[in-house]
């Protein structure tokens, strides 16, 4: 295998490794939305009415997927970068050891 091959084969994986990541969040956002949007809409819907219609809720829960896939893949960016630093900390100890 060259080089060539296994830097896209490292790269395609690490796209799926984030792909994998913003979609976790962007599931786990819209269950915190959900679960909070309605424990908000049981307590004060009957205060006011008007805040609580369906666009509004729309909104909430879309606002809540987004920030879920931005939190997971800056954390999974994090991740990768740390990882890739210490492979490449690696690679230069065997290069400056002659192994």
């Amino acid at each position: 295998m060259s080089r060539r091959t296994a830097d896209k084969d490292k790269l395609r994986d690490l796209n799926m490794q984030l792909f994998r990541s913003g979609v976790v969040g962007m599931l786990k956002g819209t269950l915190v939305g959900l679960i909070s949007g309605w424990a908000i809409n049981y307590r004060y819907r009957h205060l006011h009415p008007h805040v609580f219609r369906t666009p509004y809720k729309f909104a909430y829960v879309l606002c809540w997927a987004f920030s879920g896939i931005i939190f997971s893949t800056e954390y999974a960016k994090d991740t990768i970068t740390k990882q890739l630093a210490v492979e490449e900390e690696l690679k230069r100890e065997m290069y400056l050891n002659g192994k």
